[in-house]
């Protein structure tokens, strides 16, 4: 019987990584949503390394199975390499995106800091209130 591969091994040993890193390479790869011009680490992707890649991406960011952590990175407009991405708690990914940065991001942010959900703002916004109006509004109502 054949040994299983040392990339299969840690594949098996650490699914949750091995997929984080997979679906990073697809977001890369085929341009999805906003990675039309964000950049991997040479020696992560997998389009040049293949499984090596994978081992490479393992001994440089160390294998994460717990569920609430997620590869995320510091900046936004950076790629993901090293010294740019860490293993951080999901519930901060909403303010580390690009729409986060913008001034209707910032607004939204904020409305939804005093525990509107986003489609109470929407809601409020098709009724016809701006989102400065509806920050006004929450203000008001926690002082």
């Amino acid at each position: 019987m054949k040994e299983a591969s040392l990339y299969t091994e840690l594949r098996k040993e650490y699914p949750r990584t091995w997929r984080i890193w997979y679906v990073m390479n697809n977001r890369i790869a085929k341009k999805i949503h906003s990675f039309h011009d964000i950049e991997i680490h040479e020696e992560w992707d997998r389009r040049l390394y293949g499984q090596e890649a994978f081992l490479q991406f393992l001994e440089d960011m160390g294998p994460c199975e717990i569920d609430d952590l997620d590869l995320r990175r510091n900046n936004c407009c950076i790629g993901y390499v090293p010294g740019n991405v860490d293993w951080q708690k999901h519930e901060n990914q909403l303010l580390r995106t690009r729409w986060a940065q913008t001034d209707r991001g910032k607004l939204i942010v904020k409305i939804k800091s005093y525990g509107h959900s986003y489609m109470k703002i929407l809601m409020k916004t098709q009724r016809g209130q701006t989102l400065e109006q509806i920050l006004k509004e929450v203000q008001n109502e926690n002082d």
